[in-house]
């Protein structure tokens, strides 16, 4: 991502919006160029009609790589004080992130969500199912089947455009991804998405686990995982991490909304205190650890 690639960034995610904020420090050296992340170029498939406007929205937020940001929200994580506030707060927070929120298109997967979305962002768009209804906008708990809905849709949403990291034997967490929208990937997200009938009531998280071997077989594609020292989550709470190196902090690994909402925010006041110990000690100053 060319507009990008001397950014290094502290994000922020929860993992049922995969919302991130970013803010950053000049030396890290997150990985932010295709090189980095082990991605060759393909061929673009075709764009989907824009019949809901989609596509122009699309468009009007892309870097000049064609590369647009996405979250995912409904009713309750659009809620004042809530995830989407904090991910936008958070863009706002970074060091030269903001410009960074002309690029964020935020999914809202209900009406509520949307409206409340508006409010806060100019790029707002409404996913429908299938069947034209939206999700609630209550809290979704991991294993509510309106969460595994939801987490089906944004995938199925994705694929619509949009030590070893190969070693796909590794736990994966499919809150952050970066993928090009090409017919191998949407091909990819496809299949994904169709084989939730195999594992019935289960997430999306469980069945790329058990699919993720014949998926990558299947379409000749190559998965990275991404490294932890750069893109840290709550599941790793016995690993210290470094502000000079995190890129993302993603709260996966937690149950309910708020307690969600109390770790991020614990992240984000800890990341404020470092950016106040670098300019009072200056570049010389040893990270802020914990």
């Amino acid at each position: 991502m060319n507009s990008v690639t001397n950014l290094l960034c502290f994000v922020l995610g929860a993992a049922a919006t995969a919302a991130f904020v970013a803010l950053l420090l000049p030396s890290a050296p997150c990985p932010y160029t295709i090189a980095d992340v082990g991605i060759s170029k393909l061929s673009t498939a075709a764009v989907a009609s824009d019949d809901d406007g989609l596509a122009e929205l699309l468009r009007s937020a892309s870097m000049e790589d064609k590369t647009v940001i996405l979250a995912f929200a409904n009713e309750a994580h659009a809620l004042p004080g809530s995830l989407l506030q904090m991910l936008l707060d958070s863009f706002r927070t970074g060091v030269r992130t903001e410009p960074l929120l002309k690029h964020l298109v935020v999914v809202a997967t209900d009406p509520k969500g949307l409206e409340r979305c508006r409010r806060m962002h100019p790029l707002c768009h409404l996913l429908s199912g299938a069947n034209g209804a939206a999700p609630n906008g209550t809290e979704l708990m991991f294993y509510d089947k309106d969460y595994v809905d939801m987490m089906w849709a944004r995938n199925r949403f994705q694929a619509r455009f949009g030590p070893n990291p190969y070693d796909l034997d590794k736990a994966a967490n499919g809150g952050f991804v970066y993928a090009r929208p090409t017919a191998a990937s949407l091909a990819f997200f496809r299949d994904w998405y169709e084989a939730r009938t195999r594992w019935p009531g289960e997430n999306d998280q469980v069945v790329f686990r058990e699919m993720k071997h014949e998926l990558a077989a299947r379409h000749g594609a190559t998965v990275q995982l991404v490294d932890t020292t750069y893109f840290h989550s709550a599941c790793e709470a016995w690993k210290k991490f470094n502000f000079h190196e995190i890129c993302t902090f993603h709260a996966a690994c937690i149950h309910g909304l708020q307690d969600k909402i109390d770790r991020l925010n614990a992240v984000l006041d800890e990341w404020r205190q470092f950016k106040a110990q670098q300019v009072l000690l200056g570049a010389n100053s040893t990270a802020l650890t914990y």
